[in-house]
């Protein structure tokens, strides 16, 4: 499932133990499946349940915390070249 360029994210739900399957990420995380899977075969990104023998989900508590982790500074500007 990929993410529609200019559409809102959606909130991650409020309980952190909500787990959300790897395929609907981009609805709430501005990342596509595949650099997600890319990064837990890498030992890198947020920490993943694998659920059976394919499904890979991910707590809301944990994406939570990255998604703070990587948020820029609001004191950061964004500057285009000239």
């Amino acid at each position: 499932m990929n993410h529609p360029q200019g559409l809102a994210l959606s909130a991650l739900p409020a309980d952190d133990d909500t787990l959300i399957p790897r395929a609907d990420l981009p609805r709430y995380l501005p990342r596509q499946e595949a650099n997600l899977a890319r990064w837990a075969h890498e030992g890198q990104g947020p920490a993943y349940i694998k659920v059976g023998r394919r499904l890979v989900a991910y707590r809301a508590g944990d994406l939570r915390r990255v998604a703070t982790a990587h948020r820029p500074a609001e004191n950061t500007i964004a500057i285009d070249r000239l």
